[in-house]
């Protein structure tokens, strides 16, 4: 499990997956296409701690303190780790560019 954060892309994205593999292709599915020029810049790997940070930073729907937020946060990386146990999601997006919504 890895917090990969795109911030040299188009679009800011802090998605949690496995490897930099489904971490671009969720970037695909529910960011943006990724450009040829895109493609081939990693994105940067964080420790939980400091994707506990920006999400708690976030406009986060439903959560209106930061407790509300590390609790949220929390829920989602235990879904995460049972989506992986059941093959059922590869990735989640934690947060995403606000330009998007």
């Amino acid at each position: 499990m890895k917090f990969y954060e795109f911030n040299k892309h188009e679009y800011y994205a802090l998605i949690l997956t496995i490897d930099e593999e489904l971490a671009k292709r969720a970037y695909e599915n529910i960011i943006a296409h990724l450009e040829d020029e895109e493609k081939d810049i990693s994105p940067d790997i964080i420790t939980e701690e400091q994707a506990l940070e920006r999400y708690k930073k976030g406009d986060i729907d439903g959560c209106d303190t930061v407790e509300e937020k590390i609790n949220d946060f929390n829920i989602l990386v235990r879904s995460f780790k049972e989506y992986v146990t059941e093959g059922k999601e590869p990735y989640v997006a934690l947060l995403i560019d606000g330009a998007l919504y």
